[in-house]
């Protein structure tokens, strides 16, 4: 039996700094538009019909006005206080309300190297597996104390997709240094998540059994939901062809910016631009 079709897409975005990163102007292949109107579009372009934003009232001041053309595909979900990523995910388990759902960070440019998106990619693997998913990349030691970091066993296909099993949320290299090694990568090498999740119903009742047992602390991280998911279905991890830029590292939306640039029709101009600025550099 085919998996349910994923129409719906959450994006949390009420931490203190995400009021202003979602309106920052990124310039690709098109007209220039904000951050969030360039992750809004990718995902309604990968199939997506409704999505959620699960906002604090900064956020919504700023964001909802620049997103007032989408209409009723937009909706909105406050997170009144600052309690960590699973947090705002239960805020929104109403509006998810049974059905499987994109979960994608606000805070990164996802730039695929493939025609499909990274977006589409998952949905892609949603459909084969029927099962929750997760994005990873590949990443060096010096990265591991500023992610996600998992493990897992490959599995047999196309390459890149593994079994997970393990999953912890910025761990010291020492903690992560304890994970199986995974074959293909080299010493200093992990698999990180990248910022973009499927997940089933079966999440969203994790989220709330902590909340109701007397657990909530466990909401402030993903890790306890999803070794907990883990346990009680399956999680899977999707290498995708692409990359991910973290707009919060330094440097990371000049980092975009560029990437996205060398990825347009306006390659030869940015190019221009960059030997411009070099040659003042050295005046």
């Amino acid at each position: 039996m085919a998996p349910i079709k994923v129409t719906k897409a959450l994006i949390p975005m009420a931490g203190s700094n995400h009021i202003t990163l979602p309106l920052q102007t990124l310039q690709g292949a098109g007209p220039s538009s904000t951050v969030i109107q360039h992750q809004v579009d990718e995902l309604f372009a990968a199939g997506i019909d409704e999505i959620c934003l699960v906002v604090s009232e900064a956020t919504h001041a700023l964001v909802a006005p620049v997103l007032v053309p989408y209409g009723k595909k937009i909706a909105y979900v406050w997170q009144k206080e600052p309690r960590g990523f699973g947090h705002a995910l239960w805020c929104a388990r109403q509006w998810v309300n049974g059905q499987p759902v994109v979960v994608q960070v606000c805070d990164h440019v996802f730039l695929s190297s493939t025609p499909l998106s990274c977006v589409e990619q998952m949905m892609e693997e949603w459909t084969a597996r029927g099962a929750s998913i997760c994005a990873i990349q590949r990443v060096r030691e010096a990265e591991v104390p500023r992610v996600g970091v998992v493990s897992g066993t490959r599995l047999e296909g196309p390459p890149g997709r593994f079994a997970l099993q393990a999953f912890l949320e910025k761990p010291s290299v020492t903690k992560a240094e304890l994970l199986p090694h995974i074959s293909g990568l080299g010493s200093s090498e992990y698999l990180c998540s990248a910022g973009i999740f499927i997940l089933t119903p079966g999440f969203f009742s994790i989220l709330s059994g902590f909340e109701t047992s007397g657990t909530p602390e466990k909401l402030r991280w993903l890790a306890p939901a999803l070794t907990e998911l883990m346990n009680q279905e399956s999680l899977y991890g999707l290498e995708f062809r692409g990359r991910r830029i973290n707009l919060e590292e330094p440097m990371g939306l000049i980092r975009a910016q560029i990437a996205m640039g060398l990825n347009s029709s306006d390659r030869d101009v940015l190019l221009a631009l960059m030997l411009e600025e070099s040659v003042r550099l050295h005046r």
